[in-house]
């Protein structure tokens, strides 16, 4: 039996992240976050495996902290409140 995935283009899972797509397209390009594993010419589209790996390098590397009881990523900033 045949199954499909659900793929998300970059600007979806930026936006889910709460990022610009320029900002993670930078991060990919660089090498500081895991590349998607599927592409067609022109466009890098994420499964939802794709998705929890770079939200995991997303933290990693500090861009997006995770909140105690967030049902999602935010945004990193520097302020100290």
């Amino acid at each position: 039996m045949f199954t499909t995935q659900a793929l998300y283009t970059i600007g979806q899972v930026s936006q889910q992240f709460g990022m610009s797509r320029s900002r993670l397209a930078y991060l990919i390009e660089a090498g500081y976050v895991t590349q998607p594993s599927a592409s067609v010419p022109g466009r890098k589209l994420f499964s939802s495996a794709d998705t929890i790996k770079l939200r995991e390098s997303l933290v990693n590397i500090g861009e997006i902290v995770p909140h105690v009881g967030s049902t999602g990523p935010t945004q990193h900033t520097s302020e100290i409140a």
